[in-house]
């Protein structure tokens, strides 16, 4: 897992937020989130922005960590 995947799936589970509620949340699918935590692909910008924007954090944060 990437730190991106770690960081994204550690701030999910810490929210108590299924993969689903944040999937339907960020706009995006349960495939991606899934891809996204296992690192086995990254998504669009744009996605990443609405991911972080749902998890109450930045997309710097989820790339550097900042914060963890």
């Amino acid at each position: 897992m990437t730190a991106v995947g770690t960081r994204v799936r550690q701030l999910r589970t810490q929210q108590k937020l299924s993969m689903e509620v944040l999937a339907r949340r960020a706009e995006t699918s349960v495939a991606t989130i899934s891809r996204l935590e296992r690192a086995n692909a990254y998504p669009k910008v744009e996605t990443l922005i609405r991911i972080a924007t749902e998890l109450d954090t930045s997309v710097s944060a989820l790339l550097e960590g900042e914060g963890s």
